[in-house]
């Protein structure tokens, strides 16, 4: 079961994504949500859930700001395909502003818009630090200096 989004908040994200299977689209989001905690950057991982941030600890902006990640970046799974992340090799593609070689990104640019909102980047990997702060035990950091 995903840790940062559910299947409701997934539907309040993407109200027009028709769900024909909660249990398909659970198990994508489970994937998704390993695609962006990926996308974090390295940092500290809870040993429990093998991810970088428990989302309890969070600010609701932040919160919801990782959730709709999670969200988008299983609505660019869907829509890609598997074979898109199978085969990651440089496309050339060609288009009205001319031809180009390289690839599309992997985590979807909606995904990456949300983390840099939500100061996610930051908060896993921001001034030197290495990890999520609210894993690191004993340390008294001002939230404010983020």
């Amino acid at each position: 079961m995903s840790t940062y989004c559910n299947v409701a908040e997934f539907s309040d994200t993407i109200p027009n994504f028709v769900i024909e299977d909660s249990d398909s689209l659970q198990l994508m989001m489970d994937i998704a949500e390993r695609d962006v905690d990926m996308a974090l950057g390295p940092g500290y991982r809870n040993p429990t859930t093998g991810l970088k941030i428990d989302p309890t600890t969070l600010v609701e902006f932040r919160r919801l700001a990782l959730s709709r990640a999670v969200a988008y970046q299983t609505e660019y799974r869907l829509v890609k395909g598997d074979a898109f992340f199978v085969n990651l090799r440089p496309d050339a593609r060609s288009g009205p502003e001319g031809s180009f070689e390289g690839r599309e990104p992997y985590i979807a640019p909606k995904a990456q818009m949300e983390l840099s909102y939500g100061n996610l980047y930051r908060l896993v990997t921001g001034h030197g630090r290495r990890g999520n702060v609210y894993d690191i035990p004993n340390q008294n950091i001002d939230q404010e200096s983020w």
